[in-house]
């Protein structure tokens, strides 16, 4: 086999070619997650730089965190506005599942996974598996 500049320069260009292409990939991905740019990381690392930016957590935009923070500024006691008809009842969720879990309200068991809920369930909501009537 002869070596000849003309498969070299092919190879070459074949490669800066498909740099550019990882490069336009791991941007949109990049980009999708709430970061800026990301074009550099398919371009030097290839297809290490489209895993490395498949990993990264979303991030939550600047102009999200900054209007959350003006919302909570401006507005600090939104209980006060609404009016009494609509306001939801002081039982929450986390209490009602406090009493459940702490026996103080009509609780069963479940026979597979011990899970604890309503007396009234007809199945488990951590296994599925439905109770027996």
């Amino acid at each position: 086999m002869r070596f000849s500049w003309g498969d070299l320069w092919t190879a070459l260009f074949v490669l800066v070619v498909l740099n550019l292409v990882l490069g336009a990939i791991t941007y949109a991905m990049n980009t999708n997650k709430g970061y800026r740019g990301g074009f550099q990381w398919g371009l030097f690392l290839g297809i290490f730089g489209i895993i490395a930016v498949a990993c990264r957590p979303y991030e939550i935009s600047y102009q999200c965190r900054m209007m959350a923070e003006s919302l909570k500024i401006s507005q600090p006691n939104m209980q006060s506005e609404i009016p009494q008809s609509s306001q939801a009842p002081q039982t929450s969720a986390l209490s009602k599942l406090q009493s459940i879990s702490s026996g103080t309200a009509a609780t069963k068991r479940c026979d597979y996974c011990d899970a604890v809920m309503p007396a009234n369930s007809s199945f488990c909501t951590k296994c599925g598996k439905s109770f027996k009537s």
